[in-house]
């Protein structure tokens, strides 16, 4: 009936929720992922144009660049990760690659031109190593209940996304001169270095969480070899 059904659905969910080799991926995807969307999406075009003199249409090209050298990592993250048999591994190289990109992009003397683009290259490409982190949740779990841990790491992204665009708004805020043009804000270079710094801080939160992430070795732990139902 659909009170044992509702039961057994609830008790499910208080497996996943409690089980603590999921966890470490949801926490990439909040620091990592969460991050790398609020600057595609809101907060690298107004940086670009603001710091570094870009008109809105160039700035939109490098997000571009970071979207496209995203969509392409993701494809080759997941085959490389089962070519080599590592998840951990792989993961733990991919993340420390997007924090370095952060690195790079608050203290080293980049420009616009080639350098810039591949270095929202490196961004896009290194971030979407995330990917994994869903292979590993489901790794980890029994297979029955892999949706809903894979759903539950998900999440992360989107807790993360939400958490750090305000918060990037909030660090500009606090040494902002009032400058306005066009009914838009101005901010200048040191008030996007706060901001910059608070997604450098959530990468190495990510990057932290990567190595509490369970090595599987591409196979699901919990059940053996031949039983995977």
């Amino acid at each position: 009936n659909s009170q044992t059904h509702n039961t057994s659905w609830q008790r499910n969910l208080w497996n996943v929720v409690t089980t603590r080799k999921i966890w470490p991926g949801f926490f990439v995807q909040l620091g990592i992922v969460g991050g790398l969307y609020a600057f595609i999406g809101l907060w690298g075009v107004p940086y670009l144009r603001d710091v570094h003199g870009l008109s809105r249409a160039d700035a939109a090209g490098y997000m571009t660049i970071t979207l496209l050298s995203f969509a392409i990592g993701a494809l080759f993250f997941g085959w490389f990760s089962d070519w080599v048999g590592k998840r951990k591994s792989v993961l733990i190289g991919g993340m420390s690659l997007y924090t370095c990109s952060w690195l790079l992009l608050i203290f080293s003397n980049w420009s616009p031109g080639l350098s810039g683009q591949l270095l929202f290259g490196l961004m896009g490409f290194s971030g979407s190593s995330f990917v994994i982190t869903f292979a590993a949740a489901k790794e980890v779990i029994h297979p029955e209940l892999a949706g809903m841990a894979v759903s539950i790491v998900n999440t992360g992204c989107f807790i993360g996304a939400a958490l750090i665009q305000p918060l990037f708004g909030w660090m500009a805020d606090r040494t902002w001169d009032g400058r306005i043009q066009d009914g838009v804000r101005i901010y200048t270079s040191g008030d996007y270095s706060n901001g910059l710094l608070m997604m450098l801080f959530f990468a190495i939160i990510g990057l932290f969480a990567t190595c509490m992430v369970r090595e599987t070795h591409c196979n699901n732990i919990t059940v053996g070899k031949g039983d995977k139902s």
